[in-house]
């Protein structure tokens, strides 16, 4: 067998080849190509070139060394087999799809088999299967068109039913008065008006582990991969608490005189007036002549490693340094 000229299936998918080949193995050959016998004995695949491209991955298989191929009788057959096994072929539609994949998985079967009989990946399936969740009026817009696939994920962050039938249905409404249906974005924001992004600075000061424990709940899809924090005044809650532990904490920590939490996200420039702190300015150190003689034969000292006089050499450093004035 070989793949002939006559079939126009030329580009194909390597992993898609793989995952046919591994449904093949665990299914069996439901159809078998179909062939076309040339002038040297040999037949050439006109119609089923996955497949034969998945059964040649399969050869240490004794089960599919031998495979049956339909025989075309001429020329003619075999080019309007290559043709119309393509033209006729109808992708089983998303809808279609993810209610199979429910349907399969409340019959205990596991995403594993349903990827590998449907030829597709196992990330592909659990999104599918997160989308079998949405209530029946979804997945009938779906597969009517007036709801796209990407504003059917944006359903699933809520399982609130009723909630989700109210937005579906002020999106049809929308959709009749030539408005346009609303996008994903609006969807998410009217199933969960109050939800915190979790690259919000709170979410990410606090953290998924300590929003959950005091008792906070938390959403997303699998189809962003995005977090949201879903009780918004727990989160609050939660990010005053912990920033003042923080602000107690840091000074003993990092040897800070004092350390003010604030839980605005914007401090303004007359904050230290508004809170009636003062400034300090720094003053250069002036040393008396005889002292600035002093102090550079000690640093000549110091980078020749022979100074023993550190305690007059500190004394002037700190002098030379300077202080500070609120003036």
């Amino acid at each position: 067998l070989y793949l002939s000229d006559i079939n126009p299936r030329t580009i194909v998918n390597d992993d898609a080849i793989v995952a046919l080949a591994a449904n093949i193995q665990e299914h069996g050959l439901i159809q078998s190509p179909a062939g076309l016998r040339d002038g040297t004995g040999k037949v050439g695949i006109v119609a089923g070139g996955r497949r034969y491209r998945a059964l040649a991955l399969l050869q240490d298989d004794p089960r599919f060394q031998t495979v049956t191929v339909r025989m075309a009788p001429d020329q003619a057959t075999a080019a309007f087999w290559a043709t119309s096994k393509n033209a006729q072929r109808e992708d089983l539609h998303p809808a279609d799809e993810i209610r199979d994949f429910g349907v399969m998985e409340r019959r205990g079967v596991k995403v594993a088999d349903i990827a590998v009989a449907y030829g597709v990946t196992e990330k592909h399936v659990y999104r599918r299967l997160a989308l079998s969740n949405l209530p029946a009026p979804v997945l009938d817009a779906l597969r009517d068109g007036s709801v796209s696939l990407s504003q059917a994920a944006a359903f699933t962050i809520s399982d609130d039913e009723a909630l989700t039938l109210e937005v579906l249905a002020l999106h049809m409404e929308n959709i009749a008065k030539g408005w346009g249906g609303l996008n994903d974005y609006t969807i998410k924001t009217r199933l969960k008006p109050g939800s915190v992004k979790g690259t919000d600075r709170r979410a990410v000061f606090v953290g998924l582990d300590d929003d959950t424990a005091a008792g906070g709940r938390v959403g997303g899809d699998l189809f962003t991969d995005g977090t949201t924090f879903d009780d918004p005044a727990i989160l609050d809650a939660v990010f005053a608490a912990k920033l003042t532990q923080t602000a107690a904490d840091y000074p003993a920590a990092h040897a800070w005189k004092w350390v003010e939490a604030i839980t605005d996200s914007y401090i303004s420039y007359q904050f230290d007036q508004d809170r009636k702190f003062g400034k300090v300015h720094p003053v250069e150190g002036e040393l008396t002549e005889a002292e600035a003689e002093r102090y550079d034969e000690l640093a000549e000292l110091a980078n020749a490693a022979a100074l023993g006089e550190e305690g007059t050499a500190d004394a002037l450093q700190t002098k030379r340094n300077g202080d500070f004035t609120d003036e």
